[in-house]
């Protein structure tokens, strides 16, 4: 007789759980290489400009309900107030994106191989 305690059934996985389990490096052949750095970096750009609209509405929408509240008509009163508030936030915000872009693209190629067709 044998002792079926120690085995697990056929169909029970003793694999762990996909949260706990190791993420795969990204790969990428060496002739790609550079495109999805720059694609990295064209998309941490992006992120950072979207991040800079979502600060300017969020500042419009909180001036706009602060003047609603504050008097009658005050949103559409101080319409041109609070625009110009939340353009102000957001291009605070928006000035930062090309650093955001360099500083992702220069993390991952160096600055000799980037900029040397272009030295002087």
């Amino acid at each position: 007789m044998s002792d079926e305690t120690n085995e697990h059934p056929p169909n029970v996985s003793t694999a762990p759980p996909k949260e706990l389990r190791p993420a795969r490096k990204v790969r990428y052949s060496k002739k790609n290489r550079d495109m999805s750095a720059i694609e990295h970096a064209w998309t941490e750009g992006n992120h950072a400009l979207g991040d800079a609209l979502m600060e300017g509405f969020g500042e419009w929408r909180d001036r706009s309900r602060r003047s609603a509240r504050k008097k009658k008509d005050g949103a559409l009163r101080d319409a041109l107030l609070n625009a110009s508030y939340a353009s102000e936030v957001f291009t605070r915000e928006a000035a930062e994106v090309p650093g955001v872009t360099y500083r992702a693209l220069r993390s991952v190629i160096g600055r000799r191989r980037l900029w040397g067709p272009f030295r002087l």
